[in-house]
C-alpha cells in the first residue's frame, strides 16, 4: 500500500531542497570571499589544527628570520669590524717593535715612533668600547658599560685584587745614575770632571701590575703579597729567607692521610752553615721556620681539605713615591732580597732576589696582591671586566669567575648561535702596558739624545769653554746612557715581537672564529627563508581554496539554487481547489 503524499508533505520538502541549496551556495560564496576552505574550527577540526600549528610555526620562524637573525648579523659584523682594527692596530705595534728590534734611529725618528705609538695605543682601546645600538659588544653580561674609560674620570675608585703566575715574573734593565743637564749647575760646576761611574745598568726583579698611579689598600693596615702552593698530601714552597746562604729557603709540606698530622721540612743552610727545622701548629694552622740556633726567623701558614694540602706565605710589601723616595733610583735598588717594593706611581712591584727565587714557580694566579686605584685616564681598562674588584664609590663588588659570559639568539628551530666575544678572552690587559713599557723606553732614549745634543751644543758655547773638560767627561757619560738606553730599547723591542705575535695571533683567531659565525649565520638565514616559504605554502594548501575551482562551484550551487526555487514555485503555488 503506497504512502499518501499531501500537498504539505511536497511544501515542506520543497522548502527543505531550497534551504539545502541556499546553504551550500552560502557556503561556497564565503570561500570564494574569504578564500579559504572553513570560517569556523568546528567545520573541519583537522584543517583547523593544522592550520593553528602552521600559524605558529611561520609565526615564530618569522622571528627567528625578521629579528632575530638580522640583529645577530649586525652583532656579529661589528664585532668583526672591530676585531679587525684591534688586529690592524696590534699589527702595526709589532711592525714598529721589529723595526726597533734591528734598527737605530735618529732624534728626530724616535720622537715619530713614540707618536705612532702612543696614537695605536688610544686606537686599540677605542676599538675595544665598540657598541651597536648602544649595547657594548666585548663586555659579556653587562652591555651598558665600555671596556675601557672613554674619557678620563677623576672620581673613579676601585680596590682591585690582582692575581699572577710565576711566568708574570720578569727581569728587566734600569738604567740609574743618569746625569741631569742643567745649564746653571754646569756654569757654576768647580769639579773638573764628571763621575761617569755613576751611569748604571741594573737588573731588577718585577711583577708589572695592570695600572698606575696607584694607592695603598686601605682596608688593612699592612700591603701584603700573598702566594700560594697546593698538592694532593704533598706540596712545596719556596720561602724567602734573609739569614740563609741563598736568600730563600724550600719548604716541603706532607699530609699523613690516615692520621691528618702535618710535617713540615726545610731544604737550605742559614748564614752559619747549619740545618733549618720546623714546627707545626695544628690550632692556628701556623708552620715556624727555626735556625740552627732554634730561633725562629720565618712563618707561613697551612690548610688542609680532604686530601689536599695548601702551604701560603705573605710577604710584607713597602709601599713607595718616586717624590717620596727622592727619585727613582732608591725606589727600583733598594729592595732586600725578602722584601717587596710597592712603587704606586709606575704600578710595579720590585721583588727581592729571595722574593723572585720563590715565586718563579708559583702556579697559575697562585700569586695575590690588592691595591687601589682613583682616577683613571682615558683609555685605562675599566676593572669590572677583569679582576675581583670593589667600586668603592658605589659599593658594588665584582668576582672575575673566569666563567664564560655568552649571549645567545634563537636562529632557527632547536639552532642557538653565541654572538658576543668577550674583549677579556682576545683583548689581553697586557697589551696596553705592553706598550707603555715600549714608549717608555723610547722616551728613555729621547731623553739621552736630547742631552747629547745639549751637550755638544754647549762644547761650542763660549759661556761653557771654563768647562769644556767637565762637558766632554758629561758627554762620556752621557754615551754610557744612551748605549744603556738603546740596548733596553732593543731589547725589551725583541721580546715585545713575542708577545704581540701572541695578541695578534689570539685577535686573529677570534676574527676567524667570528667570520665562521657569520658563515653559518648565513646557511641558517638561507634555510630559514626556504622554511618560511614552505611553511607558508603548506598553510596556503591547507586552508585555502582554488578560486577557479570554487568560483565553478558557486555558479553550479548557484544554478541549483535557481532551480529549487522555481520547482518549489510550482508546487507552493497549486493547492487543491485548483482541481475542484
Amino acid at each position: 500500500m503506497g504512502i499518501r503524499i499531501t500537498n504539505k508533505i511536497m511544501t515542506n520538502n520543497s522548502l527543505d531542497n531550497v534551504n539545502t541549496n541556499k546553504t551550500l551556495l552560502d557556503k561556497i560564496s564565503t570561500q570564494v570571499a574569504t578564500q579559504q576552505k572553513i570560517t569556523r574550527a568546528s567545520e573541519d577540526p583537522i584543517v583547523a589544527i593544522r592550520a593553528l600549528r602552521l600559524k605558529n610555526s611561520i609565526t615564530t620562524l618569522n622571528q627567528y628570520y625578521s629579528k632575530n637573525i638580522p640583529d645577530a648579523e649586525s652583532w656579529l659584523d661589528a664585532t668583526q669590524t672591530a676585531l679587525g682594527n684591534m688586529k690592524t692596530c696590534t699589527s702595526s705595534i709589532l711592525e714598529i717593535a721589529t723595526k726597533l728590534s734591528s734598527n737605530q734611529y735618529s732624534l728626530s725618528e724616535k720622537k715619530d715612533l713614540l707618536a705612532e705609538y702612543q696614537s695605536l695605543r688610544e686606537q686599540i682601546y677605542d676599538e675595544g668600547n665598540a657598541d651597536i645600538s648602544g649595547r657594548s659588544i666585548l663586555t659579556g653580561y653587562k652591555t651598558n658599560m665600555e671596556l675601557a674609560f672613554s674619557e678620563a674620570d677623576t672620581t673613579a675608585s676601585y680596590r682591585i685584587t690582582e692575581c699572577f703566575s710565576g711566568s708574570d715574573v720578569e727581569s728587566i734593565d734600569y738604567v740609574s745614575g743618569c746625569i741631569d743637564v742643567n745649564s746653571s749647575d754646569i756654569l757654576n760646576n768647580t769639579d773638573t770632571e764628571y763621575d761617569t761611574n755613576t751611569v748604571k745598568n741594573n737588573s731588577v726583579y718585577r711583577l708589572r701590575l695592570s695600572y698606575g698611579d696607584l694607592s695603598e689598600n686601605s682596608d688593612t693596615t699592612a700591603q701584603n703579597v700573598t702566594y700560594t702552593a697546593s698538592g694532593k698530601l704533598n706540596t712545596n714552597l719556596t720561602v724567602a729567607m734573609s739569614g740563609s746562604t741563598t736568600g730563600y729557603v724550600k719548604a716541603s709540606v706532607s699530609l699523613d692521610a690516615a692520621s691528618g698530622v702535618v710535617t713540615a721540612s726545610i731544604d737550605g743552610t742559614d748564614s752559619s752553615g747549619g740545618s733549618y727545622s720546623t714546627t707545626v701548629d695544628s690550632s692556628t694552622g701556623t708552620i715556624s721556620i727555626l735556625d740552627s740556633g732554634g730561633t725562629t726567623v720565618g712563618t707561613f701558614d697551612y690548610s688542609v681539605d680532604g686530601n689536599t694540602v695548601t702551604a701560603s706565605k705573605t710577604v710584607t710589601v713597602n709601599a713607595v713615591s718616586l717624590e717620596d723616595t727622592g727619585g727613582s733610583d732608591a725606589a727600583y735598588l733598594n729592595t732586600s732580597a725578602e722584601q717587596i717594593t710597592f712603587i704606586k706611581e709606575t704600578g710595579e712591584l720590585i721583588l727581592g732576589s729571595g722574593v723572585y727565587q720563590a715565586f718563579q714557580n708559583a702556579g697559575d694566579d697562585s700569586i695575590s696582591f690588592t691595591y687601589e686605584k682613583t682616577g683613571f685616564d682615558k683609555g685605562e681598562l675599566r676593572p669590572e671586566h677583569y679582576f675581583d674588584c670593589t667600586n668603592l664609590v658605589t659599593g658594588a663588588e665584582y668576582v672575575n669567575q673566569n666563567e664564560s659570559q655568552e649571549i645567545d639568539y634563537i636562529v632557527n628551530f632547536n639552532q642557538t648561535l653565541t654572538v658576543n666575544t668577550e674583549g677579556k678572552d682576545v683583548f689581553d690587559q697586557s697589551i696596553g702596558r705592553d706598550v707603555d713599557d715600549l714608549i717608555s723606553a723610547l722616551e728613555s732614549a729621547i731623553a739621552a739624545d736630547t742631552k747629547m745634543e745639549k751637550l755638544e751644543s754647549m762644547l761650542t758655547d763660549s759661556q761653557y769653554s771654563d768647562q769644556t773638560e767637565y762637558i766632554e767627561s758629561m758627554i762620556e757619560a752621557c754615551e754610557k746612557e744612551q748605549t744603556y738606553a738603546e740596548n733596553k730599547l732593543q731589547q725589551l723591542a725583541e721580546q715585545s715581537i713575542t708577545n704581540f705575535k701572541g695578541y695578534v695571533n689570539d685577535i686573529s683567531s677570534a676574527v676567524t672564529e667570528v667570520g665562521s659565525k657569520i658563515s653559518r649565520l648565513s646557511l641558517t638565514k638561507e634555510r630559514a627563508s626556504n622554511q618560511l616559504t614552505n611553511l607558508k605554502t603548506l598553510s596556503e594548501e591547507n586552508i585555502g581554496v582554488e578560486l577557479s575551482d570554487v568560483l565553478i562551484e558557486q555558479e553550479s550551487a548557484s544554478l541549483a539554487y535557481d532551480a529549487a526555487l522555481t520547482a518549489s514555485s510550482k508546487i507552493i503555488t497549486h493547492s487543491l481547489l485548483d482541481f475542484l
